[in-house]
């Protein structure tokens, strides 16, 4: 399943953030990237939809805007546990100092042609693509840590008071925590809590019906009606 990123673009500039957004599209598709772009000209918006929790993988921010500037707007993102990246935009050079403080992933000049920034999203898909793959979970058993990668584990179902990780190459891990808290400190938007009694990984669905679920190592999971059109509305937002 191919994953989808959701971009927010951000500039008082209408007429830049269509000719940004144009040069992103264009880049997309050429690369087979599926992407979900949102454009901002208001920073305040933005912010709102931020402290509302509606979280973007990637932000692309003007630094000197009225009202909010994107420093403060990358501030307010680095509140969250979200391991969004973030892109600083601007005119001039004097605010790439603060570019280091907030962790921003590049800092871009508003002059840059197509061509460079086709290099700066070669860099950006590397560097997401790089973050998907190595991140990890760690289970605690008896002072003994076991370190998963996310995109190997299957799901996850409840065995009395453990959580079993079903893993990609067939083995199985326990950890003696709830579903819910095990699905908080993952926070992957791949990794759901279809109920009480499992955590999918949607990248491994290879199939639905009314009311069950087939994943790709062919084990077949009933659930009711509710949690399909859960899953359902999952897959149609990530792949």
């Amino acid at each position: 399943m191919i994953p989808m990123h959701k971009i927010a673009l951000c500039d008082n500039n209408p007429n830049y953030l269509q000719h940004l957004e144009a040069i992103i599209k264009s880049y997309c598709q050429k690369k087979g990237i599926f992407i979900y772009l949102q454009l901002f000209t208001d920073s305040d918006a933005l912010m709102d939809y931020i402290e509302e929790k509606n979280m973007f993988d990637i932000y692309i921010l003007e630094v000197d805007m009225p009202c909010y500037s994107g420093i403060d707007i990358a501030r307010k993102i680095r509140e969250h546990p979200s391991p969004a990246i973030i892109i600083f935009l601007s005119s001039h050079t004097g605010y790439a100092i603060d570019g280091y403080d907030l962790d921003v992933f590049r800092y871009v000049l508003k002059c840059s042609t197509s061509q460079q920034w086709n290099k700066i999203l070669d860099d950006l898909f590397t560097h997401t693509d790089r973050l998907k793959d190595n991140r990890v979970y760690i289970i605690s058993n008896h002072r003994k840590y076991i370190k998963l990668y996310l995109k190997d584990i299957i799901y996850i179902y409840k065995d009395n008071k453990n959580a079993v990780f079903v893993l990609q190459n067939g083995q199985k891990e326990t950890e003696r925590k709830t579903l819910k808290n095990v699905h908080q400190d993952l926070n992957c938007k791949n990794l759901i809590l279809l109920d009480r009694g499992i955590i999918l990984n949607i990248q491994y669905v290879k199939s639905i019906t009314d009311c069950e679920i087939e994943l790709d190592n062919t084990v077949k999971i009933t659930t009711s009606r509710l949690h399909i059109d859960q899953l359902k509305r999952s897959l149609l937002e990530f792949s």
